[in-house]
């Protein structure tokens, strides 16, 4: 079977660029030259039957467009939210409340102690992180959907994964802060796509890999100017694939 890893990363400035993988096989397929609907689209279009037959799972961000794609080109696959993505963003939530705070108090709310696992926390930081708390309520929220959405993770299956899940977007119907319940919306749009998860524990680690391997070669380049010579490049600096028709954006 394949299991489909997709996810964006920039070619130049603010211009993106497609990579696509094969999570199971450890392969890079495809950079593809922009991330429209369309390019992917034809991609998908491209792959022979008896190879798109066996793709069963696409992991991805929370973007409807990757929803959309496998309903319409690999309807037998399931779209499977990675967990990263979805840790970074809950991340990203608390920094931005937290800045929030700060700017209106105008004083220091120190970033990192945030962002650190509750189990890494040393005794001090507990202790710090608890003043936080008292003098912001809301950045407590935010952490506590943060921890709880880990905790669903290390659940031993897609039932109780989903309980935890439940009882975090159930808990955040109460609060106070706006941001908290736009975030609880999302949980509840995507929550079948986060807890398929759990079929395979399927995650985009290895693209995230494949992507740190194209920093490493857009280094050593200094940049690139034109994506066609960008996306020979990057193919050039992996094994290339047989499953697959060659062309402009196939490895």
């Amino acid at each position: 079977q394949m299991i489909i890893g997709i996810d964006e990363h920039s070619f130049r400035g603010q211009r993106m660029v497609t990579t696509i993988t094969d999570i199971a096989n450890h392969r890079l397929l495809a950079v593809l030259k922009d991330y429209r609907k369309e390019t992917i689209k034809q991609f998908f279009r491209a792959i022979p039957p008896e190879i798109k037959e066996k793709i069963r799972e696409l992991c991805g961000d929370m973007k409807w467009m990757y929803v959309k794609l496998a309903k319409e080109e690999i309807p037998q696959a399931k779209m499977v939210v990675d967990k990263f993505h979805l840790i970074r963003d809950a991340n990203m939530k608390i920094d931005e409340a937290r800045r929030i705070e700060q700017e209106a108090t105008k004083k220091e709310i120190k970033r990192r102690i945030f962002l650190r696992n509750e189990e890494d926390l040393k005794d001090k930081e507990k202790e710090q992180l608890e003043e936080y708390f008292k003098l912001y309520p809301s950045l407590k929220e935010f952490y506590w959907v943060k921890e709880k959405l880990r905790e669903m993770y290390r659940a031993k299956d897609r039932k109780e994964g989903k309980k935890i899940l439940d009882m975090v977007i159930m808990s955040m119907r109460v609060s106070d802060d706006g941001e908290i319940l736009c975030w609880r919306n999302m949980l509840r749009r995507w929550k079948d796509h986060i807890l398929n998860y759990f079929d395979n524990r399927t995650t985009n680690a290895f693209t995230e890999g494949v992507h740190t391997k194209i920093k490493k070669i857009k280094r050593v380049s200094y940049g690139f100017r034109n994506v066609d010579v960008y996306v020979k490049k990057v193919a050039l600096s992996f094994i290339p694939i047989t499953l697959l028709p060659l062309s402009s954006h196939f490895l």
